[in-house]
C-alpha cells in the first residue's frame, strides 16, 4: 500500500478533530454540517443565527398548519350541502364536495359518506391547480381504458 506524503497526508489529520468538535456542538445534521464545513469552512456565528431563525420559522409554520387542521376538523359539518359533478346519478359512485367557512372544502365518496377529507383553502387550491395542470393524469393502459402496449 502506497503512503501519501506532504500536505495531502497532514490536512485530513488536522481536519477531523476540528470537524468532530464542530459537529458535536451543532443541531444540524452531520451530513449538512460536514458538507458546509468541507465546502466553505467552519460555520460562523451568522450561520448559527440563520439556522436558528430558519428553525423558528419552520416551527411556527408547522404549528400554524397544525392549528388550522385541528380547527378544520373540529367544525360541525352535519348540515353542509354536498355537491357532485353534473350528470352523475344517485346510484353511481362519485366524489362530493362541500364548501366550508374560510374557503375550506370537505370531500367524500358517495359510497362512503362517513369518511370525509377536509382541506384548507390553500390545500384545495393546490389540489385543483395540480389537477388542471395534469398532475394526476394516468398513463393510458388497458386497465384504465387505454390501448395495450405492443
Amino acid at each position: 500500500m502506497r503512503k501519501l506524503s506532504g500536505a495531502r497526508c497532514r490536512a485530513p489529520s488536522r481536519l477531523i478533530p476540528r470537524l468532530v468538535r464542530t459537529l458535536r456542538g451543532s443541531r444540524r445534521s452531520s451530513f449538512a454540517q460536514f458538507s458546509r464545513y468541507v465546502g466553505e469552512g467552519p460555520p460562523t456565528m451568522a450561520d448559527t443565527q440563520e439556522n436558528t431563525a430558519a428553525e423558528t420559522v419552520d416551527e411556527d409554520v408547522k404549528a400554524r398548519k397544525e392549528r388550522e387542521k385541528n380547527e378544520l376538523y373540529a367544525l360541525d359539518i352535519s348540515g353542509v350541502e354536498w355537491h357532485s359533478a353534473p350528470g352523475t346519478e344517485e346510484h353511481e359512485e362519485r366524489v362530493e364536495i362541500a364548501y366550508l367557512p374560510d374557503g375550506a372544502v370537505a370531500m367524500r365518496s358517495s359510497l362512503d359518506p362517513e369518511t370525509v377529507l377536509r382541506y384548507t383553502e390553500a390545500e384545495w387550491t393546490a389540489f385543483v391547480l395540480g389537477a388542471r395542470d395534469g398532475e394526476f393524469d394516468l398513463e393510458p393502459t388497458e386497465h384504465n381504458g387505454g390501448l395495450a402496449a405492443e
